[in-house]
């Protein structure tokens, strides 16, 4: 794999540098058709007021968001070459509750959908849409399918 994830979390949270690792390298490997770059992807789990204010600066929403990405030279003081992609914990735990699912598993899915737009994806679009979230869809069953 050409991507090094590094992890940074402001508490323990239960999601393992290993984990991250494994979810980077599956959707590597199944985007493979795509001219990937390689390089350093820094993944860090932050406050909803945190995200509150990144979405507030780069967005223009003055609310947290789930999940924020950025792609290889989007920020001017980045920490990681390849991207950097930011998760609120609190959000995503509410999501989980929400969906009846575990907490790894909204993390996973929100790291997925993080990668995917740094890797040009987008949902803008209804077609844009669809196609982006049958793709996290495939890549979710593929990180949680058995001997992978």
């Amino acid at each position: 794999m050409s991507i090094k994830p590094v992890f940074y979390t402001y508490k323990p949270v239960g999601i393992s540098l290993p984990w991250i690792k494994r979810v980077v390298e599956i959707v590597y490997i199944q985007l493979k058709s795509h001219k990937l770059s390689s390089g350093e992807l820094s993944v860090a789990i932050i406050t909803d007021q945190a995200m509150r204010s990144l979405n507030r600066r780069y967005r223009r929403l003055d609310k947290p968001t789930d999940v924020l990405s950025f792609p290889s030279g989007s920020l001017p003081q980045a920490v990681a070459d390849f991207g950097e992609i930011v998760i609120a914990w609190g959000v995503c735990q509410r999501q989980a509750k929400k969906h009846g699912h575990s907490v790894k598993k909204e993390f996973t899915i929100l790291l997925i959908h993080g990668l995917l737009h740094i890797y040009g994806f987008d949902h803008k679009k209804n077609t844009e849409a669809f196609i982006m979230e049958d793709l996290e869809k495939k890549l979710l069953a593929k990180i949680y399918e058995k001997n992978n």
